[in-house]
């Protein structure tokens, strides 16, 4: 069992399987696991998804907007959302604060820098490839996924990114001279080359 990829659900399925229960107590979390079946990697995952854990079903709107401003991976957020639907329509929040909510979720969507699951494949790489595929992910606002083995197309950073136009002119100035930097190409009129005299 991998904690990496172990969502909040997942977690949930496991502790009833093992007979482990949860609650809270006190603002905190107590693990009743008689049998003695809590696993490292249960509880650390217990303590990824502890605030998303300490929410109660009938959470009201100060309690769900607390926990989507904690949380740390995107399937908490998911299941954040889920309950937030649950709450509305149940009528325990507004349309309002539900709405609310959803931008709060979309915002903090946004701050989450990378899944569990995409640094793992982050781990192999050196820091001119990380460097290539934050800017592949920014700009492209992209998730970061295994290749298939199935013949999975791969297109370099470079091709991506580009530089200047698809006629081969620079955005800014509208020249078309370039310098190598490194794996980069870059405009001469507006970055003149430092080593050429």
């Amino acid at each position: 069992m991998n904690t990496d990829s172990l969502t909040l659900d997942q977690l949930k399925q496991q502790l009833s399987v093992r007979r482990i229960t949860i609650t809270r107590i006190n603002g905190k979390l107590a693990v009743s696991d008689p049998a003695g079946r809590l696993t490292p990697l249960l509880d650390c995952a217990i303590r990824q998804h502890r605030d998303t854990l300490l929410i109660d079903e009938d959470s009201g709107f100060p309690e769900l907007l607390r926990a989507i401003k904690k949380a740390v991976l995107a399937t908490d957020l998911e299941s954040l959302l889920t309950r937030a639907e649950a709450a509305n329509t149940a009528g325990r929040i507004t349309v309002l604060e539900f709405h609310s909510l959803i931008v709060s979720v979309a915002g903090r969507a946004r701050e989450i820098p990378y899944r569990f699951s995409e640094l793992r494949l982050l781990l192999e790489k050196d820091p001119e490839q990380i460097r290539a595929i934050h800017a592949i992910r920014t700009k492209m606002d992209a998730e970061l996924v295994e290749p298939d083995d199935d013949g999975c197309l791969e297109i370099s950073a470079e091709a991506l990114l580009g530089s200047g136009t698809p006629d081969n002119r620079c955005y800014a100035c509208g020249q078309s001279e370039w310098w190598q930097h490194g794996r980069r190409r870059v405009c001469e009129v507006c970055h003149p080359n430092p080593r050429k005299t």
